[in-house]
């Protein structure tokens, strides 16, 4: 069965400890809704600079 995911971004625009208290909120539901594998650290705290990557 394929997987389907969705890709969000988080702007800068709110106050940094909210940003990683919500990538880390974003985190903990992806393991409660398909196990602790679903999602690595890596993937969530990734960071993009000097433009967009899409």
């Amino acid at each position: 069965m394929p997987r389907h995911g969705v890709n969000i971004g988080l702007g800068t625009d709110i106050f940094p400890v909210e940003l990683i208290l919500n990538k880390q909120r974003g985190m903990r539901s992806a393991h409660l809704v398909d196990g602790m594998e679903a999602v690595r650290s890596e993937s969530v705290f990734a960071a993009r600079l000097g433009g967009r990557g899409f």
